[in-house]
Parts: C-alpha cells; sequence; structure tokens
C-alpha cells in the first residue's frame, strides 16, 4: 500500500500535527515504510505461540486503594499542574 501526499494530509489533521509541504514526502515515505513492516509481522505464522503480556516475568507490586484521612485537600490541589479556585483545572473535551 502506497501513502500518498493526500493521506499524509488527513492522519496530520486528525492527529492534530502540523505537516509542512516539505515534509509530505518524507512523512508519507516514513508512513509506508511503518506500513510495509506491520504487513511483514502480519505473515509471521504464530499460532503455536501463546499470548505474551511481557516477555520478562515480573509480579507488579499493588498498594491497597485506601482514602487517606489525614490527606488536606489543599496540599492536594498543590500537586495539580492548574487550578481555579478550590477545583482542579482541566481541558475542556465536551463543546
Amino acid at each position: 500500500m502506497a501513502v500518498d501526499r493526500e493521506t499524509v494530509r488527513r492522519v496530520g489533521v486528525l492527529s492534530r500535527l502540523e505537516i509542512g509541504a516539505q515534509e509530505e514526502t518524507q512523512v508519507a515515505q516514513d508512513m509506508d515504510k511503518i506500513i510495509n513492516f506491520i504487513e511483514q509481522l502480519q505473515k509471521i505464522d504464530v499460532t503455536d505461540i501463546p499470548p505474551t503480556a511481557s516477555v520478562v516475568p515480573h509480579d507488579q507490586p499493588t498498594r491497597a486503594d485506601t482514602a487517606d484521612p489525614d490527606a488536606r485537600p489543599e496540599d492536594l490541589l498543590d500537586l495539580a499542574p492548574e487550578r481555579v479556585g478550590p477545583y482542579y483545572a482541566v481541558p475542556k473535551v465536551v463543546e
């Protein structure tokens, strides 16, 4: 599958990337290489290989999800990257 410049423009818009006119050809070639590599991977027979989450066996340490009765709201708000009064400020996601 050959990636053309129009596809690069559409992907740029969807991913909110500014891809300049001079970069479009290089990005198209890079995307084409990635897609070709994925097509090669899809041809590999993996029927006898069990699903694997990690190639390195390890136990993920976990901690109890408990409320901290000593946590003060002001201390927690100080950890926020941005706040408005007594609230966390987050980017608007719904118009």
